[in-house]
């Protein structure tokens, strides 16, 4: 992803990594069974989940900062298609400022949720969203 470098994610996973085996004192785990110690996620689902919190705020809310609501647009059709509050995505220009760009992850990742989900009242749609996988 261009808005958090793959090399800058995955180090600061093994941090996180590093710092839960020293504080459970268990070095012999696999990262996943120690978050379940902590009852926790991964640092990506986490951001994954803040992503899209902050997707639905911008456009839902309407006191939400303009820039951020400037971000994505939906889609505008005459036609009665499945689904509703689809994001039109943004063309990509480069793959690094385009098809990373968190515009365009974010609006795609939007775009795969079921339609349940982004109809769905605020607390309904975090509530969901922690019961889905969005790996």
């Amino acid at each position: 992803m261009g808005y958090l470098r793959r090399q800058n994610t995955e180090k600061i996973g093994a941090l996180n990594k590093r710092l839960l085996r020293f504080i459970l004192d268990d070095f012999e785990s696999t990262y996943n069974n120690l978050l379940d110690k902590v009852n926790s996620v991964s640092l990506y689902s986490r951001r994954i989940h803040n992503m899209l919190v902050l997707l639905y705020k911008s456009l839902i809310f309407t006191k939400y900062p303009i820039y951020v609501r400037n971000m994505f647009t939906l889609r505008n059709t005459s036609h009665n298609l499945r689904g509703n509050y689809i994001l039109t995505l943004p063309v990509p220009k480069t793959t690094t400022y385009g098809l990373h760009s968190f515009s365009y992850h974010a609006a795609k990742l939007w775009n795969s949720l079921p339609d349940f989900v982004r109809t769905s009242s605020f607390n309904d749609f975090k509530y969901s969203l922690a019961r889905l996988n969005l790996m």
